[in-house]
């Protein structure tokens, strides 16, 4: 179909690292195992990234630290303290009521 983009492959049947859409002259670095696409280094004209190597630097999304790799990670970071603290104050809480402690701000305000 006309406009559409196809991914390129290499002759070994793995992905190209470098992806480019014909319609819109934009390239993007892909990774040669399942052609995902990185979005952040679409650009038209010279890449600012060396796409043979840009994506050992966002793994392979098997694993947690691979996902994280790919996220902003300051928010990932500010996001797992959140959920860490959250967690310690209904731990605190929870076993303040089991032994008798009495957190009245948390009753007037929970």
């Amino acid at each position: 179909m006309p406009g559409e983009f196809v991914k390129q492959c290499e002759q070994d049947g793995s992905f190209s690292t470098k992806q480019c859409h014909g319609s819109t002259g934009f390239c993007y670095c892909a990774h040669p195992q399942d052609g995902t696409i990185y979005q952040e280094t679409g650009r038209r004209g010279s890449m600012q990234h060396d796409c043979a190597t840009y994506w050992k630097t966002k793994g392979t999304g098997e694993s947690l630290l691979d996902f994280v790799k790919g996220q902003n990670t300051g928010a990932v970071v500010v996001a797992a303290i959140g959920c860490i603290l959250t967690v310690l104050v209904v731990i605190f809480v929870v076993f303040g009521e089991i032994r008798g402690i009495n957190f009245a701000f948390f009753k007037n305000t929970l």
